[in-house]
């Protein structure tokens, strides 16, 4: 693996929204330093070991957190994912995307079309009469991705959304998500060493606290292919390097 992988370009993304700068986050005994964040187009990889401030970033982007120190652009609308998000209902999925449109102000005039479209756009139409609890887990989770884009989102932000998923129905989300970035920035905290390289156009490391700079992803998987060990190998010694030589 190459020292100097190039930082994600800087483009004429500069209205992209949220937007962090000299930002601390103190919770307890925690602090989460981010010297800068841009939100890019495309899909961005959040990486970092357990315990490394992944969820907390993406709770300052939402507006969720407020930091301790720093500044702060919001995004005009931020649609979010948590990291535990299960639902076992008898409500068929066009009925959710129906309810969850409405409490997010989607007119009823415009309701319906958004809902069709959020479907098809997740790959539901199939499903979208289907009680959510008689769906396999990944297609739960794939109906739970795509209400992600109920309301008009200007982008989207994911923790861990293939986490308890099988090998298949893991990479169907990684898909979903790499289509759903060509429509808005979608940003994925994610544990998935293989999957993150193979799929995102940015990766952010975070590491003891400290949010790394974007890297681009095509110098990535270059390196990568040129790595001789595993994909886990590779992801361990760009987020954790001084671990790696410990």
């Amino acid at each position: 693996m190459t020292d100097d992988h190039q930082l994600a370009a800087e483009g004429d993304e500069s209205d992209l929204r949220p937007r962090l700068r000299d930002v601390t986050m103190r919770r307890g005994s925690f602090v989460l330093a981010c010297p800068e964040w841009r939100t890019l187009p495309g899909l961005t990889a959040v990486v970092g070991l357990n315990g490394a401030g992944k969820t907390t970033l993406l709770e300052l982007l939402s507006g969720r957190l407020r930091p301790t120190e720093g500044e702060v652009e919001q995004a005009a609308r931020v649609n979010v994912l948590p990291q535990v998000a299960r639902l076992s209902s008898a409500v068929s999925v066009a009925d959710l995307y129906r309810y969850l449109a409405a409490l997010r102000g989607v007119g009823r005039r415009e309701r319906e079309a958004e809902v069709q479209t959020a479907l098809r756009m997740a790959g539901l139409l199939d499903h979208e009469a289907s009680p959510m609890r008689q769906l396999s887990g990944g297609w739960q989770q794939r109906a739970l991705v795509g209400q992600c884009l109920l309301g008009s989102p200007t982008v989207l932000l994911l923790d861990e959304p293939t986490a308890s998923l099988d090998v298949g129905a893991a990479r169907a989300i990684w898909e979903l998500m790499r289509e759903l970035s060509g429509r808005l920035p979608v940003v994925v905290a994610t544990h998935e060493a293989s999957a993150s390289v193979e799929f995102c156009d940015q990766m952010v490391a975070v590491y003891a606290g400290v949010v790394g700079q974007a890297l681009e992803g095509d110098l990535l998987r270059t390196d990568l292919s040129r790595a001789s060990g595993s994909a886990e190998s590779f992801l361990l010694d760009l987020i954790a390097p001084q671990e790696r030589s410990a």
